[in-house]
C-alpha cells in the first residue's frame, strides 16, 4: 500500500478523535451543507467535510461512504462503539467477499498514539479480479472514553490511490481545519 494511504488515513483518525465523539448508533451522521460540502454528524456537532464536486456522498449505517464517479475509491466513515467493531469488520469482509476482493496472508497492523486517542490501521494484501488493490481499515479510539470509536474503510484501485491524494487530502484537511 502506498504510504501515502496511510499517513492519510492517520490524519483522518487525528482530526474525527478531536471531533470528540460520543456516537449514538443509528444517527444519520450526513447532511448536505453547500454545494461540495457535507456536515458529518459527531456527537450533536456538525464537522465540515469538503467532498470534490464530482465525487459522490451516501449515508450508510452511521456515517457516510464517499465514492470517486469512476467507482475506483471508495471511503467509509463510521462512528461505532466497541462493542460495533466486531461486527462492522464481520460486515466488511462480508462487503470485500461479495465484491470478488480475495485476501492471502497475515493483515499488517500498526498502532498510532495521537494523543488524545489511539489508532489502529490494518492494511490488507488484496486482489481484485486478479490485480492488487488497496484495502486499508482503520479503527480510532478516545482515550477519554473508550467506547467512542469510529472505523474508516478505505478501498481504491494502485492507480487511483495515487491519482486521488490530492482528493483525499482536501476531504481529510477539512476535518482537521479549526
Amino acid at each position: 500500500m502506498a504510504r501515502h494511504v496511510t499517513t492519510t488515513l492517520s490524519t483522518l483518525l487525528l482530526a474525527t478523535a478531536l471531533a470528540a465523539l460520543s456516537p449514538e448508533p443509528g444517527q444519520r451522521t450526513v447532511a448536505p451543507a453547500h454545494a461540495g460540502t457535507y456536515a458529518f454528524k459527531l456527537a450533536g456537532a456538525s464537522v465540515p467535510l469538503a467532498i470534490p464536486d464530482s465525487w459522490q456522498v451516501s449515508g450508510i449505517k452511521n456515517g457516510i461512504q464517499v465514492t470517486r464517479p469512476d467507482q475506483e475509491v471508495f471511503v467509509w466513515l463510521q462512528t461505532a462503539t466497541q462493542d460495533s467493531i466486531g461486527p462492522l469488520m464481520d460486515e466488511y469482509k462480508s462487503y470485500f467477499a461479495k465484491q470478488g476482493v480475495t485476501f492471502s496472508g497475515v493483515p499488517k497492523s500498526e498502532e498510532h498514539d495521537l494523543g488524545s486517542a489511539t489508532a489502529l490501521d490494518i492494511r490488507f494484501d488484496a486482489k481484485w479480479k486478479g490485480s492488487p488493490t488497496v484495502v486499508v481499515l482503520s479503527v480510532v479510539t478516545r482515550k477519554a472514553n473508550p467506547a467512542g470509536t469510529v472505523l474508516i474503510g478505505y478501498w481504491a484501485s494502485p492507480k487511483a490511490d495515487k491519482e486521488s491524494d490530492p482528493q483525499m487530502g482536501q476531504l481529510l484537511g477539512s476535518l482537521i481545519a479549526p
